[in-house]
């Protein structure tokens, strides 16, 4: 098996994680989103906190390869400050965080489920309004 080179962006996210957290989803204000991948042997959690329509504060937990970390990390400092509505596009979120990190193509899939699991806690904190 052939070992995929992370970039600098992703080491460094998978280092240092000032977003890893947990928010307690019990209230109202929070959203959280889970996915689940097991042929990667991932599992990412995104929470948000948005009092209002836009998110205060956001955080992550994951488990798996550094560039599904740093996927999530990068995903919940985006969201800072960020509107609820309309939520982004899963697909250009995806892609513009694939090339923040530099992903490779065989680690994109890291993209996929971190925009998925912040578009489902944002769909979780709508569902509370």
């Amino acid at each position: 098996m052939e070992s995929v080179k992370t970039s600098a962006a992703v080491d460094q996210r998978a280092r240092d994680l000032p977003f890893a957290g947990r928010l307690d989803a019990s209230r109202d204000d929070v959203g959280t989103g889970v996915v689940e991948d097991r042929a990667h042997a991932v599992v990412l959690r995104l929470q948000l906190s948005a009092p209002g329509d836009r998110v205060e504060s956001a955080c992550f937990f994951a488990y798996g390869c550094p560039s599904a970390i740093a996927a999530a990390s990068w995903a919940a400092e985006w969201m800072h400050g960020k509107g609820l509505d309309p939520a982004p596009d899963p697909e250009g979120l995806a892609t513009e965080l694939a090339a923040a990190l530099a992903l490779p193509p065989a680690k994109h899939y890291a993209a996929e489920l971190a925009a998925l699991a912040l578009l489902r806690a944002i769909g979780d904190r709508r569902s509370k309004r």
